[in-house]
């Protein structure tokens, strides 16, 4: 039985029969009759169940089960919740790594050349299971291997005026000293244009101050930035006022982690925001000097920018403000039990799995298990 990232619960009786049961997406369900093939093949889609048993020497599909046998181990978390806060405060551009596998759609325009594909190492991990406490569905995970999720054009322009960054991050890793790892770094049209601008952890100067958030251009760097050095969950805003010369509005970057604000110090730091070329999250992109150089170790979830041209500083720290709020207060509401769930004891669980992971749990391992495998596909 593969998971190709549905959730689905499975049950194996005394007698060695099946009941097979689906909380969300598509699943296959086939019965083996030994050498000579499948015998009995069904899909099935969120909450329908079927039972799998023998009929003398062959294995059959029959019928259904009752959906009230199983429970969620793992609650039911609805994304769409978190997404609708978001999309409510109007983003030039949204990823919510939600699928379960393959790119990542944006998810204000849904356009094909914005879709951010999956590269090496990179792939997704979902919150229940990693345990989270983060109503957010699935996120891109880079703590296995190094990789990126990638979009080449972009084609959407620039934000020449002040703009601003939010995203969930976890750290999982350290590479500790004079180092950085990419969360994300957007680059203009043709090769090589990087850092337009780019987001980075981990960065101190030599027997300095390590791990730091910053925000990243080709004429410099903020200093100074919020340290994180723990393995929680923490929401981000980065704010880019403007450089006080030619773009925005003040010579001002904020930092917003988890609601907590602070301004630091800029340095050289400029840039407007180039939305037409390549777009890299999870690493640099610089695949000329070597795979996926100075990748992330860790995870991100969320992703979205938004366009702050035509508004004061008040305005700014007001808008981002209740941002940061909102949406904190949206991705750590409880969630409740899925809509086939019940409280009294079952008989087995479901599991929102990895998408190369599998599931196969039983309520007792007396008896033989009959052959068979579930297979999600496309909806």
């Amino acid at each position: 039985m593969t998971d190709l990232g549905t959730e689905f619960g499975v049950e194996v009786d005394r007698q060695g029969y099946s009941n097979v049961h689906v909380f969300l997406g598509v699943v296959e369900v086939a019965a083996s009759d030994g050498d000579e093939g499948w015998t009995s093949k069904m899909r099935l889609t969120g909450g329908e169940s079927v039972r799998v048993e023998r009929d003398k020497q062959r294995v059959v599909v029959k019928g259904t089960v009752q959906s009230s046998d199983f429970v969620r181990a793992i609650p039911y978390v609805d994304p769409r919740a978190y997404a609708k806060t978001v999309l409510a405060d109007g983003p030039l551009f949204y990823w919510t790594f939600d699928e379960p596998a393959g790119p990542a759609i944006e998810q204000v325009r849904h356009l094909a050349p914005q879709a951010l594909f999956p590269q090496g190492g990179a792939g997704r991990c979902t919150h229940a299971v990693i345990q989270s406490g983060l109503a957010l569905g699935r996120a891109a995970d880079f703590s296995k291997a190094a990789g990126c999720f990638s979009a080449w054009e972009m084609q959407q322009g620039e934000m020449p005026g002040a703009w601003a960054i939010e995203f969930w991050m976890q750290l999982t890793g350290d590479l500790g000293g004079y180092t950085r790892q990419y969360l994300l770094n957007a680059g203009g049209p043709g090769w090589g244009r990087w850092n337009n601008p780019a987001i980075i952890f981990d960065v101190g100067e030599a027997g300095g101050a390590d791990n730091e958030l910053e925000l990243f251009s080709q004429h410099g760097r903020t200093t100074d930035g919020p340290r994180l050095s723990d393995d929680k969950w923490h929401h981000v805003i980065l704010v880019f006022f403007g450089d006080g010369e030619k773009l925005g509005v003040a010579p001002r970057v904020d930092i917003i982690v988890d609601g907590q604000s602070m301004t630091v110090n800029r340095g050289n730091c400029s840039s407007p925001f180039q939305l037409n070329g390549q777009l890299f999250v999870g690493a640099s992109g610089d695949r000329f000097q070597e795979p996926f150089k100075e990748p992330l170790c860790g995870r991100l979830d969320e992703l979205a920018f938004y366009d702050l041209s035509n508004r004061t500083v008040q305005e700014i720290e007001t808008q981002v403000a209740a941002m940061a709020r909102r949406h904190v207060a949206a991705a750590r509401t409880k969630t409740q039990p899925g809509p086939f769930a019940r409280d009294d004891s079952a008989t087995l669980s479901s599991a929102s799995k990895l998408p190369d992971q599998t599931e196969a749990t039983t309520k007792n391992t007396k008896g033989e298990h009959p052959v068979g495998t579930a297979v999600e596909h496309p909806v």
